[in-house]
């Protein structure tokens, strides 16, 4: 059987200020020998799901994931109200 994660496998879903990012993946394997009288059958199935509240400064319209060599990445840019401002202010 093979391991690892395929990109097919991953779900990454934002629902109000709520992201997850979920996995789920079945694997099966059947082999027999009708000659010798046997039959095996494996059957793997891996699952997760993580959850993470975003605040107001993250821009859920430009959230994107990617997958490379076996890693998620996923990006999370700032909105506007995430700049700092900074000016200088006047003493009257």
């Amino acid at each position: 059987m093979k391991s690892g994660c395929r990109k097919e496998d991953f779900n990454v879903q934002i629902r109000d200020n709520l992201l997850t990012v979920s996995f789920d993946h079945e694997e099966e394997n059947k082999e027999q020998d009708e000659k010798e009288g046997w039959v095996r059958n494996e059957y793997i199935q891996r699952s997760f799901s993580r959850s993470f509240t975003l605040d107001d400064t993250a821009d859920v319209n430009k959230i994107n994931a990617s997958y490379a060599d076996g890693i998620l990445h996923l990006t999370l840019p700032k909105n506007e109200k995430a700049k700092k401002v900074s000016r200088n202010i006047d003493i009257r």
